[in-house]
């Protein structure tokens, strides 16, 4: 025994935290690893990136552990309150590219910010006075100890509650359709629903103060989100997938109305900013509308409609702001590499559209930004006379 703490307990607690310090490593992977990120990918890696060190911090406020790292104490309790909000909208922004976040959604916020302000005089003090005072609920100042109970009490059930809300979001926007039978579709419901019940475990046996069954709890949860890592890092687009089909499922049986257009819309800027298909120099209007599952006419009055633009004029668009990207971020790849990395099938026809779209070869392009970025790097300077 060490302390009220098992040898058992302690070897459980410190594979737990070798789980969160994964956790965080693979946030990190997933920041280095993605070249053009979008809000999904931020909130995903800060996602891992807070359940990670959560999960590190958790063995450490255990008694008998207290001692080897004091100053993680309590540093997990503020943080826990963001793991469902993070949870809830990384898979709002996978279920909808047009989310953003707005001023309600600082709401979300108050619990953490209630915990931090209350916790700081804790943060502060040094490693010998927070050992002295651990654990707080045994504390004689009654104020702080009912303060620190509805902390502990509430962590689990508000995440609990955003963990709802993203299965709620889904199934209404989803998994309603009876006959959707896309396989990432059904991961993302299985895992859902798995993190559910693995967070009711949790808020349960934590609640009973069941440590041993509350370990196995957390450690189920690690091994579902490390599981969503790793299958996100190998596979990154796999969850813009399940947007995808299920947004294909949704307009597939209806008429082009409104509501289906702007679905059809949708996964055409999917495909575009994430699949990049203009890449392809063979694309047609029959390809990409077999991938929509809509026929060429109704493709073509879409993009007409929306984007007052035919279909050719509409992918080199696309192709025309990959290349200006290209051509400034890649100043030691040539125009003729960009050009067909970017779905062109010759220089010729690469240099029209460049010039009617942008109003300058690529060539002058390229030089001209490469003149801005050096008058904006900082110039040498000789110091006035009679100053050093």
């Amino acid at each position: 025994m060490i302390g009220d703490f098992t040898y058992t307990g302690l070897f459980l607690s410190f594979f737990i935290a070798s789980g969160g310090m994964t956790s965080m490593v693979i946030s990190l992977l997933i920041f280095l690893s993605i070249r053009e990120k979008q809000l999904f990918h931020y909130l995903h890696g800060g996602f891992f990136f807070v359940f990670g060190f959560c999960i590190l911090c958790d063995p450490y406020s255990r008694l008998g552990t207290e001692s080897f790292a004091p100053y993680l104490l309590y540093m997990n309790y503020p943080l826990i309150f963001l793991v469902g909000p993070f949870f809830y909208y990384y898979f709002r922004s996978l279920m909808d590219r047009k989310f953003s976040f707005s001023v309600r959604h600082i709401f979300s916020l108050i619990p953490f910010l209630i915990t931090l302000i209350i916790f700081i005089p804790y943060y502060v003090k040094s490693n010998e006075e927070k050992i002295a005072l651990f654990p707080l609920n045994g504390i004689s100042d009654g104020v702080v100890k009912t303060l620190y109970r509805i902390i502990e009490l509430s962590m689990f059930p508000w995440s609990l509650v955003w963990v709802l809300f993203a299965i709620y979001r889904f199934w209404n926007r989803y998994y309603y359709i009876k006959d959707n039978h896309d396989r990432a579709v059904k991961f993302a419901s299985i895992y859902l629903l798995g993190s559910l019940v693995v967070m009711m475990v949790i808020l349960v046996t934590d609640a009973l103060n069941l440590f041993q069954y509350y370990t196995f709890g957390i450690l189920g949860l690690i091994l579902i989100m490390l599981f969503l890592g790793v299958v996100t890092f190998r596979y990154p687009h796999f969850f813009i997938q399940v947007r995808m089909e299920s947004s294909a499922a949704r307009y597939a049986k209806s008429r082009l109305s409104k509501p289906v257009a702007d679905d059809v819309v949708e996964r055409i800027e999917d495909l575009m900013s994430l699949e990049r298909i203009y890449e392809n120099p063979d694309l047609t209007i029959n390809d990409l509308s077999r991938s929509l599952k809509i026929t060429p006419r109704e493709l073509s009055e879409i993009i007409n409609t929306r984007y007052q633009k035919n279909f050719r004029n509409f992918i080199n668009a696309h192709r025309v702001d990959a290349a200006r990207k290209n051509l400034v971020n890649r100043p030691g790849e040539s125009i003729l590499s960009v050009c067909f990395a970017c779905g062109f099938n010759s220089k010729s026809n690469f240099n029209r559209v460049f010039m009617d779209s942008v109003g300058m070869t690529p060539t002058e392009f390229r030089n001209r930004n490469s003149r801005q970025k050096r008058s904006l790097k900082p110039a040498d300077t000789v110091p006035e006379q009679g100053k050093i």
